[in-house]
């Protein structure tokens, strides 16, 4: 019995020291080393036993050191052996790498100058799996290839969908769309500066881009760049119009009889150009211009009077003026005694009431009265714009009105009516209105407005990550120029 239990033993252990021998002799590394600046180069940290991971590790390893023909000859055996490039390919268990041989194989022929080859692997991995590092390669690879023909490269075409470069509009937002094409390759679009996000360089490259503009002119810049440098430039001019026009009242004759007639006459003005009036829902025949003159009668038993302005663009400014007998009195006078004029300037106004003061004396020392419709001296909102209405009024003529120093005043009048878009920052805003009428009188009216981000839109409330600093020591090779996919 003894015997038989040593005779067990015997040949446990000697099967242990063949399993030995076999796994020592599976993981010899069959390439020497090379060491540069302290470094090994063409060692991995795990036993080589002949797999494709194997030779692919290594590979990366001597391509690092620049030890390119055994970079090479190690990528090659290891597609040999698996030949497609993708992300978490299994190499045993649950143990998973990213493998691009063919990137890293075109990586290596671009370093050593051998730029079809190069061209060639790293198409070939983009088609298998795309990646970010394979598309930065293979435009330094098409770069130098068109350097390498030596043919002067001409600037690209650049195509924008507009039938003019002058545009107006009230959109919010605007898009700028187009098309850059050119056989060298657009290797970038940039608009105002920026440029636009791009997967690598492409021979058509269409874009759409979204910009964020506030009323007024603007002048937009977007260029096309092509891989040899070569640039076309472009300007398109956006006029941003979301208010509607200013109305100006000059004289309003009232039949205080039974015809109930009323004749009104004054004028209206838009940057955009006015093309249409209504007073009373009438429309008026006008001619389709920046500035219109109108004087128009009309018969009616309605208790006010309701003019309203459209702009090409849509914009409309509408005011309601209550025919009560006190202000028929005032308007009567106004219209045949005084010059001046009655002025309606709210981009979407639509007022309750109408104020018209009495027939002021030669000497005016009362300041303009201001009020804001719906705000007051201190507001918390939650949006990136705000529109403010309100009223001006004095007993002589307002020549003088600006919202935060920009005017808005277009004619002279003793009530004016105004609408304005204020642009807000996070935070508190101070808009301050200021009037000024022709005796010299001022008036000032200030707000505060503190704009807050919504909670669910707030920074701390979004998906964060955590990127680890990246270190380079010693000489930086061509590898650290781009994103380790």
């Amino acid at each position: 019995m003894d015997n038989l239990t040593n005779f067990i033993k015997k040949m446990i252990y000697f099967a242990i020291l063949i399993t030995t021998l076999a796994f020592c002799g599976c993981a010899v590394n069959s390439i020497p080393t090379h060491v540069r600046e302290g470094r090994e180069y063409g060692k991995i940290d795990e036993a080589f036993r002949h797999k494709w991971w194997n030779y692919y590790k290594r590979g990366l390893s001597f391509a690092e050191g620049e030890y390119y023909k055994e970079a090479e000859a190690d990528l090659r055996e290891a597609m040999g052996r698996r030949m497609q490039d993708q992300r978490m390919a299994r190499t045993y268990g649950m143990h998973f790498i990213d493998y691009f041989p063919h990137r890293e194989l075109g990586i290596v022929h671009y370093l050593t100058q051998n730029f079809d080859t190069a061209r060639k692997e790293l198409e070939l991995s983009l088609n298998q799996f795309p990646s970010a590092k394979a598309r930065f390669y293979l435009d330094r690879v098409r770069k130098a290839i068109i350097g390498k023909q030596g043919k002067g490269a001409s600037p690209p075409s650049l195509t924008l969908d507009f039938k003019t470069d002058e545009i107006w509009t009230r959109l919010d937002p605007v898009f700028i769309s187009g098309t850059a094409r050119d056989e060298n390759y657009i290797s970038e679009i940039t608009i105002r500066g920026t440029p636009l996000f791009s997967e690598g360089s492409q021979k058509e490259f269409f874009f759409r881009e979204r910009l964020a503009l506030p009323q007024g002119r603007h002048e937009i810049e977007i260029t096309a760049q092509n891989l040899p440098g070569r640039k076309t430039t472009q300007k398109v001019i956006f006029h941003i119009d979301r208010e509607g026009p200013t109305i100006t009242i000059e004289a309003v004759h009232i039949d205080v009889g039974d015809t109930g007639g009323i004749k009104i006459s004054g004028s209206a003005y838009d940057d955009a150009g006015v093309s249409e009036l209504s007073i009373n829902g009438q429309s008026t025949d006008i001619r389709q211009e920046t500035e219109i003159f109108f004087t128009e009668s009309i018969m009616t038993d309605k208790s006010e009077l309701e003019l309203s302005a459209k702009d090409r663009l849509g914009n409309r400014t509408t005011a309601k003026i209550p025919l009560n007998s006190s202000v028929v009195r005032d308007l009567s006078q106004l219209s045949t005694d005084m010059p001046g004029s009655v002025m309606l300037a709210s981009a979407a106004s639509d007022t309750d009431s109408f104020f018209l003061s009495t027939i002021f004396g030669p000497k005016d020392k009362i300041a303009p009265d201001i009020n804001l419709k719906g705000w007051t001296d201190t507001q918390t909102v939650f949006l990136k714009k705000i529109y403010l209405e309100g009223k001006v009024s004095d007993e002589s003529n307002i020549v003088s009105l600006g919202v935060n120093g920009t005017p808005i005043l277009r004619r002279e009048g003793q009530l004016v009516f105004f609408g304005h878009l204020a642009e807000l920052s996070q935070g508190k805003n101070e808009i301050l209105i200021e009037a000024r009428d022709e005796a010299g009188n001022t008036a000032s009216k200030k707000i505060s407005v503190t704009r807050k981000i919504p909670k669910a839109l707030e920074l701390e409330e979004r998906l964060s990550i955590t990127v680890l600093p990246f270190e380079q020591s010693g000489e930086v090779s061509e590898f650290s120029v781009s994103f380790q996919d």
